[in-house]
């Protein structure tokens, strides 16, 4: 029985359909095109030495222009853009975003043609300063019964250097590391410790990390209850309250040293300037030499402004 003429020469047909099809995303794929895409702005340049005091939009509109074969290409929608300011006086401005100063990071020949939206900026910057800061260890450890951490942590470095907008930082005092709580210590802590960054944006920390150790002492303990929460740094004329206003701390240390502390030695204080945006504040406690906090009732207090 004879094949349909349909089947003759059937792989010669399909070569032929699949060349033609090759042929047309050739010519296709190199014509030049241009596509509306949302795009994250992931990169800001200033010139002279000066930084952006606040964060840039997350993302940006823009029409790009290029053949068919860049287009789809992945890399450099990922990549982002970058934005080129060219200012040299702090302050803030207003600027026009337009082609000339946008670029995309992984564009090689794509063209960005036109900002869509926004079309414009308005930004504030500052010069870059730089300080040194003493590190403040914000590591909380509660030993296990009858031990007490002696003395204050030891951290290494315990300065480190800070850049950013000179007006944010210039009444930086000190910085802090990360606030974290070891329950149930027995034995001398060294750890590595993130330091806590202010939001402060372009802000720069180096070292971002630091290494504290906290040493543990045998002792015996004592307990001290409803010791007051005073209020440091409040405004003047400013009347200020704490919840919970007293506390009760455990105290430790030599048998010689603490069975002749009494309340009357101890203090416990928050800092208004500490306080975040729920008005919750760190205690700080203070204790005479050679005695040793063991546990307290409450390690933060919220101030409440009247």
């Amino acid at each position: 029985m004879r094949k349909p003429k349909i089947f003759e020469n059937l792989w010669v047909k399909l070569a032929s359909l699949i060349l033609a099809g090759l042929l047309w995303f050739h010519v296709a794929t190199n014509k030049v095109y241009q596509q509306d895409v949302l795009m994250p702005l992931k990169q800001v340049d200033l010139t002279g030495k000066l930084l952006l005091a606040e964060p840039p939009p997350e993302s940006v509109m823009v029409r790009v222009t290029a053949t068919g074969k860049k287009l789809l290409q992945s890399n450099w929608r990922t990549g982002g853009l970058k934005l080129l300011i060219n200012r040299s006086q702090p302050g803030r401005f207003k600027t026009e975003l337009n082609p000339s100063n946008f670029s995309l990071i992984n564009g090689d020949k794509i063209e960005i043609s036109e900002v869509l939206y926004p079309r414009e900026y308005e930004f504030e910057c500052d010069r870059k300063q730089e300080k040194r800061l003493p590190v403040r260890s914000r590591i909380v450890a509660v030993p296990d019964d009858g031990f007490a951490v002696s003395g204050p942590d030891s951290i290494s470095p315990d300065i480190v250097t800070v850049s950013g907008p000179a007006d944010q930082i210039k009444d930086l005092a000190y910085i802090d590391t990360k606030y974290e709580i070891l329950k149930g210590a027995r034995n001398d802590i060294t750890m590595r410790i993130p330091i806590e960054k202010p939001n402060i944006y372009s802000m720069e920390i180096d070292p971002e990390s630091v290494t504290v150790n906290v040493r543990l002492i045998p002792i015996k303990s004592k307990s001290f209850k409803g010791i007051p929460v005073r209020v440091k740094n409040a405004p003047s004329g400013r009347i200020v309250e704490v919840f919970p206003p007293k506390i009760d701390v455990r105290a430790g240390g030599l048998q010689k040293n603490i069975d002749s502390i009494t309340s009357l030695k101890i203090s416990a204080y928050a800092d208004y300037n500490q306080a975040n945006d729920r008005g919750m504040a760190p205690i700080e406690i203070t204790l005479p030499p050679g005695i040793s906090l063991v546990s307290r009732s409450a390690d933060s207090v919220r101030i409440i402004k009247e």
